[in-house]
């Protein structure tokens, strides 16, 4: 909240990251074990938030097969938005679309790629 960043020692963090060529959105997306995360950044947060609904609108839209007006009140209804940052020139959120809210057969048809 005051722009003071605290760092710390961890034992152990494993990242991976996969560049997707056209993977059919423009903004970068994230996947766990139990969310899909999609981002928006902006220098105004309203912005960032917009952008954050719209890339999971767009990601429901194509890769669970929902219609947009569907992926939009899912959105709504399931997905946590979240901070990311509000440290530089560009404010971040993120929202947090939950694997569980599907059927496991079509969880694992989904897919970031």
């Amino acid at each position: 909240m005051n722009l003071t960043g605290l760092e710390t020692a961890m034992r152990e963090v494993r990242v991976r990251v996969t560049l997707h060529e056209r993977p059919g959105w423009e903004w970068p997306f994230a996947e766990t074990a139990t969310h899909w995360i999609a981002i928006g950044t902006h220098r105004d947060l309203n912005q960032a938030f917009k952008t954050a609904i719209v890339n999971a609108v767009e990601f429901l839209s194509l890769k669970a097969g929902l219609s947009r007006l569907d992926a939009y009140s899912l959105t709504s209804l399931a997905a946590s938005f979240r901070i990311t940052q509000v440290v530089d020139i560009n404010q971040g959120v993120h929202a947090m679309i939950p694997k569980n809210i599907f059927a496991s057969p079509l969880r694992e048809i989904i897919k970031v790629v």
